[in-house]
């Protein structure tokens, strides 16, 4: 089993694939563009490997509700889903609660760069999106291991 996480973004998404044995998540190209951009390289993506099922972090709110940005999220994973099976990939999609990812994320990624020069805004952004789809994907291993 293989499994590709998506931490799903307006301007880009981060990816992270997992190895066959569910042991390790390894960070891969963000997904960058408008949607359709991003649909095309998700296609290339699941085209040249072969993943069992597609992970999205869900943003839900501090409560556990789901607020308008984790709505969004599951729309956005429901028609990415339809597109693909439009393209004869049927592949199960699976949410996982991504709240406070994105702080793990900035922390990790600041403590690796301490005493080196500042990342520019938009390299941050993408490593962060990077980073942060790793976590969801290593979170989502962890809660099917149990």
């Amino acid at each position: 089993m293989k499994i590709l996480a998506l931490d799903i973004g307006k301007k880009s998404t981060g990816v992270a694939s997992s190895d066959e044995l569910l042991m390790f998540a390894h960070p891969r190209k963000n997904l960058t563009g408008d949607h359709d951009q991003q649909f095309i390289q998700l296609l290339e993506l699941l085209k040249s490997e072969n993943h069992n099922l597609i992970v999205v972090g869900l943003p839900l709110e501090l409560d556990g509700r789901s607020g308008a940005k984790a709505k969004e999220i599951i729309a956005e994973a429901g028609k990415l889903q339809s597109k693909l099976r439009l393209q004869g990939i049927d592949i199960p999609f699976d949410f996982i609660d991504e709240r406070l990812t994105t702080k793990e994320a900035e922390i990790i990624l600041s403590n690796s760069r301490s005493g080196k020069s500042k990342l520019k805004d938009r390299e941050k952004s993408k490593k962060l999106d990077t980073l942060s789809a790793v976590l969801i994907l290593e979170s989502y291993m962890s809660s099917i291991s149990k």
